[in-house]
């Protein structure tokens, strides 16, 4: 399902929730700013579980 977001939904979901990299270490990894990190992460997981619930 990460595959279906976006690189803005899915790098800071994967740098911050699966290798445990801080919002900082994510930013600079993936040239986002710390408040963009945030952001898509939120909207990520929002959009994941609309997913895992078969919603479009």
């Amino acid at each position: 399902m990460l595959a279906l977001l976006p690189d803005q939904m899915r790098l800071p979901i994967i740098h911050t929730k699966l290798e445990g990299l801080s919002v900082a270490e994510t930013a600079e990894r993936t040239g986002l700013t710390e408040s963009a990190v945030k952001v898509g992460v939120h909207r990520g997981l929002k959009k994941l579980h609309t997913l895992f619930r078969g919603k479009p």
